[in-house]
């Protein structure tokens, strides 16, 4: 039996107050499914009550995904310096150790990223050697800052790719012109400073562990 007009009105009419289909089937005592066929094209405006709930719902269920994803990544980052750490104090990593030290006197310290800086070519190369020698050799990049008055950027990019065999121009990130004139940097290090580095949390957390074991436990941060 077809219904009455005026029942197709009002489930028209309750759907634009922004009620659901759930809840007009309720008022009317229609199936749902009719429900949606009476009200096909009808626009449902949201109260703004309504509307606030649900995005108060949505910034909830954020928040709590958002503390769930940094209590993952705090337990990863626990568990990779608990790694650098046992990785260190095992008798064979001498050179795994040696990088960490030059990485505590070297280092650019950032969480996420390894990253050391010299400019001594035989330095870099040591740290460029094991990081290839641990697998990174296609995200290791290179950054240099020179002196303006020193050799042009073409041979100063040149001379370190030679020097750190395996990388190519696309893994140079940015040569950068120190403008500073200081005559004493720019004659005995004409190349300029090199930094390689690699973004990878856990080989810097890995790191950090190897530092935890140089320092020792009575080490303390200032």
């Amino acid at each position: 039996m077809t219904a009455p007009q005026e029942v197709r009105d009002r489930a028209a009419s309750l759907r634009r107050e922004g009620k659901s289909y759930t809840d007009i089937a309720q008022i009317l005592d229609r199936p749902k499914s009719t429900i949606r066929g009476w009200t096909r094209g009808v626009e449902c405006v949201v109260p703004d009550a309504v509307e606030a709930k649900r995005r108060l719902r949505q910034t909830k269920c954020a928040r709590s995904a958002s503390r769930v994803a940094q209590k993952s990544a705090a337990h990863l980052r626990e568990t990779w310096k608990a790694e650098g750490r046992t990785r260190a104090a095992q008798p064979n990593e001498e050179r795994f150790r040696i990088i960490g030290a030059l990485y505590w006197a070297e280092g650019v310290k950032n969480r996420n990223i390894f990253s050391i800086a010299n400019t001594d070519w035989r330095f870099v190369r040591r740290v460029y050697d094991w990081l290839v020698d641990e697998g990174y050799s296609g995200q290791i990049r290179l950054v240099v800052h020179y002196h303006v008055d020193g050799p042009s950027e073409q041979l100063i990019r040149a001379w370190w790719l030679d020097r750190l065999p395996g990388l190519t121009v696309d893994d140079c990130r940015k040569f950068q012109k120190v403008t500073k004139k200081t005559k004493r940097k720019s004659t005995k290090w004409p190349y300029g400073i090199g930094t390689i580095y690699v973004t990878s949390t856990q080989l810097r957390q890995q790191i950090e562990g190897c530092l935890n074991h140089l320092r020792g436990p009575d080490y303390q941060t200032s």
